[in-house]
C-alpha cells in the first residue's frame, strides 16, 4: 500500500500481484526426458494476477506448460497441446474478469500497470529490509554456489529466525531450470510443508539480504 498527500488530503492507493497456477486437465502417458520414465503428465497454466483495491483483477504472462506428475519436472507446452479456451476456462472467472466490476475497469488497468511493477518492487524491497520468519525468497542458488550444478537452479529458501543482525533461511532439497515452476510450488502451498526444505540452514547478515535482492540473486519475496 502506498500513501500520497499533505496535512491537507490524504490518498491510499492499495495494488499488487501474486503469481498463480492452474489446473487444465490430463495431458495422458508420455515419456519424461529428466526421470527418462513414461509418466502421466497434467496441463496447467502459470499466470499473475494483478489488482488494484483487491477489486480491480486482471491477468497477464499465461504461460501453458506440462507437468510430470513422476518427477515434477515443467515443460512448455507445444501448440499441439494449447487449447486456448480450456485454457482460459481454466482460471478463476474472477481472476479473469474482475476489472469489469469497476465502471472504465479496461482504461484504468491499463494506467496502472507500470504502477505495479514499481509497487511490487518496493514491497519487496520493503520485506527484505524487514524479513520475518515464514518470509520466502525466490532464489536462483546457482549465484550462491562456487561450482553450480547449471546457471539457473531456481528454488524457495524460507526464513526461520531473523534478529537484528542475521537472517537464518531454510533451502529446497530439490531446484528447477525455470522461476515459474518455483512460484507454482508457492502458489499450490508445497512450500509450506517442512518436507520440502533440506536439513541444512544457511545464514546471511541483513545487509547480505539486501545485496542478494539488489543483485537478483533473490528475484522475489513473498509474505
Amino acid at each position: 500500500m502506498a500513501r500520497f498527500g499533505n496535512e491537507g488530503a490524504v490518498m491510499f492507493i492499495s495494488w499488487g500481484s501474486s503469481h498463480k497456477a492452474a489446473y487444465v486437465g490430463d495431458a495422458g502417458v508420455r515419456h519424461c526426458s529428466a526421470c527418462d520414465e513414461d509418466s502421466t503428465f497434467a496441463h496447467f497454466v502459470d499466470y499473475t494476477v494483478r489488482h488494484q483495491y483487491w477489486v480491480f483483477r486482471w491477468t497477464t504472462g499465461r504461460n501453458p506448460v506440462l507437468v510430470c506428475e513422476n518427477c515434477n519436472t515443467t515443460y512448455s507446452a507445444g501448440a499441439e497441446d494449447f487449447d486456448s479456451a480450456e485454457t482460459g476456462k481454466a482460471i478463476p472467472l474472477w481472476d479473469r474478469r474482475g476489472w469489469m466490476v469497476g465502471v472504465g475497469g479496461i482504461a484504468a488497468l491499463i494506467a496502472a500497470l507500470p504502477f505495479a511493477r514499481v509497487a511490487d518492487t518496493a514491497i519487496d524491497k520493503l520485506f527484505v529490509a524487514d524479513p520475518r520468519a515464514g518470509d520466502l525468497y525466490e532464489t536462483n542458488l546457482a549465484k550462491l554456489m562456487p561450482d553450480p550444478d547449471a546457471p539457473r537452479m531456481y528454488g524457495a529458501m524460507r526464513v526461520v529466525r531473523a534478529d537484528s543482525r542475521t537472517v537464518e533461511v531454510e533451502i529446497p532439497k530439490a531446484y528447477y531450470g525455470d522461476l515459474l515452476s518455483v512460484q507454482r510450488d508457492v502458489s499450490v502451498g508445497k512450500t509450506d510443508d517442512a518436507s520440502y526444505y533440506a536439513p541444512e540452514h544457511l545464514t546471511f547478515s541483513r545487509d547480505s539480504i539486501r545485496k542478494l535482492y539488489a543483485d537478483g540473486v533473490v528475484e522475489n519475496v513473498r509474505r
